[in-house]
């Protein structure tokens, strides 16, 4: 039953069938005269389908009474408890769940006290100028910023660090075909494993990908070493014996009920860009730097010997199934050379045009490779956007073409914070190293990095979400949001590019 009391509003438990008097939720605080509190239980074993189960409710109640407004009723025993409070702004409400309470008593009187009001403000208060403070001290971003890309990096962080989830299940392994074989028989399951790990998106990428995972760390590192370092632990013991990774991670139900069937099963001859290396190599350097306290530095040396053995397998395993035809060359087997249903582009330096295409080696000097790098990326013709730099050239055959019928262009032109992160950071290196180029170098990385800062923030300010990509257009919709939004992912790079954290080793 509801229970009033000033302006407190208990939810007790015999209004949701259980068969004590522990109170389930308790509403606190200044909520006015023109209020409404409305709740629904649910029971479910599936937590990830809250949603649609608030949004089924929700619509059966529109549809009776024309009001988004719970319904006030409960599925019977229920683990789930949705209130919904309706009130003009501005209110102010605390939301206290207390287990083990029964009745009320003074100590419980005291224990809402305690939890509520201004002792709660005085916590929140409290932490947040903890935050302030670490959030200043490490990532020490110039004055240069405005305030409202500073509140911008804030959030970039604290949403990346929010996705931080564990998981538990088995992926789904690709097995060869046999004549033998049953129809849905053509996988084997991975061995039940955990996984600590950052997301692109909680509502629509609620799993690990490898290779974001090496992006998500360069920019958590800096914030929690111990926290990188679990992570990274949690990935490499998802190595099988041939140091192969599967490189999406569909663990439990939340991650399998967002992944269309085509993209469950996992290859083993499949490899993502090793990108956790980047990581590694950056917790290296600030070793040689000191840049870390004594008992942080041999925390992360015992890491690194004992993550040794599976970092030789993984490095074994590119340059044995990775493997291009020279020496230290590399060629993606993730795409079907052969086939005739997608496009697949595959980019290497070509001396010949002086740019990247489908296959070369990697230059061992700079001087007019660098050069030319620097008018192709500012090149209004072919990757220079006001908003970063297109993820393919204007002049490409395959620029914004579908990879099939049902594949619109995804990495075919539209902004990717990841790429133009890794721009940046050797745009930087080459602005700082003596030699003809410097000045240009300087001047195409700080334009560079203003337009993407500018457009993030301009995006985050109007949306209230960081994207997963940006459009490279300047005519409707120029840099606007495209993909899954609250997509924090490796687009919380930007935190990184505003506080011009890049490795130089």
């Amino acid at each position: 039953m509801w229970l009033m009391r000033g302006t407190a509003v208990d939810l007790g438990g015999g209004v949701m069938d259980i068969h004590d008097d522990s109170i389930l939720a308790l509403v606190r605080g200044m909520i006015l005269d023109d209020y409404e509190i409305h709740y629904s239980g649910f029971k479910t074993l599936h937590i990830h389908c809250l949603s649609e189960l608030v949004t089924a409710n929700l619509g059966t109640q529109a549809r009776k009474f024309n009001r988004l407004q719970l319904s006030d009723t409960s599925d019977h025993s229920p683990n789930i408890l949705v209130l919904q409070i309706s009130a003009r702004i501005s209110f102010k409400a605390d939301v206290v769940f207390v287990s083990g309470s029964s009745g009320h008593n003074s100590r419980m009187e005291e224990r809402f006290r305690s939890l509520t009001g201004c002792s709660l403000t005085a916590h929140l208060s409290e932490k947040q100028n903890q935050f302030e403070e670490k959030f200043e001290r490490t990532f020490n971003i110039s004055d240069e910023l405005n305030p409202e890309a500073k509140a911008v990096s804030k959030a970039a962080l604290g949403t990346l660090l929010g996705g931080t989830g564990y998981f538990y299940g088995q992926s789904k392994i690709s097995t060869p075909p046999s004549s033998n074989q049953k129809l849905g028989d053509n996988f084997i399951s991975y061995w039940p494993a955990e996984l600590y790990t950052a997301v692109p998106s909680q509502p629509f990428f609620p799993r690990g990908f490898l290779w974001d995972e090496g992006f998500h760390q360069l920019l958590i590192w800096h914030w929690d070493v111990h926290i990188s370092l679990d992570i990274i632990g949690h990935w490499l013991d998802l190595m099988n014996i041939e140091g192969w990774i599967p490189r999406e991670q569909i663990l439990g139900a939340e991650a399998l009920s967002k992944v269309p069937a085509e993209f469950v099963l996992q290859y083993p001859t499949d490899g993502n860009p090793p990108t956790l290396f980047l990581v590694l190599r950056d917790l290296m350097c600030s070793i040689k730097k000191n840049q870390f306290a004594a008992t942080e530095r041999n925390e992360i040396s015992i890491f690194l010997d004992q993550a040794f053995i599976r970092l030789e397998a993984w490095f074994n395993w590119f340059n044995t199934t990775q493997s291009g035809k020279i020496a230290s060359t590399y060629f993606w087997h993730g795409r079907d050379n052969a086939t005739i249903r997608e496009l697949n582009p595959k980019m290497h330096f070509d001396y010949t045009y002086g740019a990247y295409f489908d296959y070369g080696n990697h230059p061992d000097q700079d001087s007019w490779i660098l050069e030319k790098q620097l008018d192709l990326i500012s090149n209004r013709s072919a990757l220079w956007t006001d908003f970063g730099l297109k993820s393919l050239a204007k002049t490409s055959t395959l620029y914004m073409i579908r990879n099939t019928e049902h594949d619109p262009p995804y990495w075919r032109g539209t902004i990717w914070m990841n790429m133009n992160y890794l721009v940046l950071s050797s745009l930087n290196h080459y602005s700082k190293v003596d030699g003809p180029y410097r000045g240009r170098a300087k001047t195409v990385y700080s334009d560079l990095r203003d337009n993407l800062i500018r457009n993030v923030v301009r995006n985050y300010n109007q949306t209230g979400f960081f994207w997963e990509q940006y459009d490279q257009k300047n005519g409707k919709g120029k840099g606007k949001g495209k993909g899954a939004r609250l997509f924090t992912g490796w687009t919380s790079l930007v935190l990184l590019i505003m506080a011009e954290a890049y490795n130089e080793c």
